[in-house]
């Protein structure tokens, strides 16, 4: 399958569907960074890791102060790369080694943002992940046609929401749908 700008999912949710659960994707919302014809790499942001901002400040050496603003979870991105650290953010500003998903929301990989974060510096919402999900060429789309997942566009306010156990269940609202009602095998009419 051919992945134009039309039919990509870039800058959309997946929301896991009840097949996935007991999986590392149950009840997992994952925001889309790219998808095309080479495949699809995207970043859990509902599920938080037993470690916050503060802590790995002082493990990267970071200077910082003991501010509750740093008692933000590091978020699972998923199970590819977990070390790998991945910044979701809507600055303005320019980063090194980003990625421009929209015109207002980047990701990026570089430590120099890390530094404006704990300096204050920082102008804008972020969400701070380790690992992401990826996919190989149509991988994804099989899934699709399986149900393990369902898509909807992405907004600013779901991403950077603070409540990161409801974003789940309001995502799966915004569908209009019984969850109940999804039939787990698929066919042809």
């Amino acid at each position: 399958m051919s992945t134009t700008s039309e039919n990509s999912l870039k800058n959309h949710f997946l929301i896991s569907t009840p097949q996935l659960k007991g999986s590392t994707f149950g009840q997992s919302i994952i925001y889309i960074c790219e998808h095309s014809s080479g495949g699809t790499m995207g970043l859990k942001i509902n599920h938080a890791l037993n470690s916050n901002l503060g802590e790995m400040f002082q493990q990267l050496d970071i200077p910082c102060d003991t501010s509750s603003e740093f008692d933000a979870p590091i978020l699972d991105g998923g199970p590819v790369n977990v070390q790998q650290g991945f910044i979701l953010h809507n600055s303005k500003q320019i980063w090194e080694n980003s990625l421009n998903i929209t015109d207002s929301i980047q990701v990026t990989t570089s430590k120099d943002i890390l530094y404006s974060i704990a300096s204050r510096q920082f102008k804008g919402d972020y969400l701070v992940v380790l690992g992401y999900s990826g996919w190989s060429p149509n991988q994804l789309e099989d899934e699709l046609k399986e149900n393990s997942w369902m898509t909807l566009p992405a907004t600013e306010e779901i991403i950077f929401s603070p409540n990161k156990q409801q974003i789940w269940p309001h995502c799966v609202k915004q569908l209009g749908f019984d969850f109940s009602q999804l039939s787990a095998t698929t066919g042809n009419a």
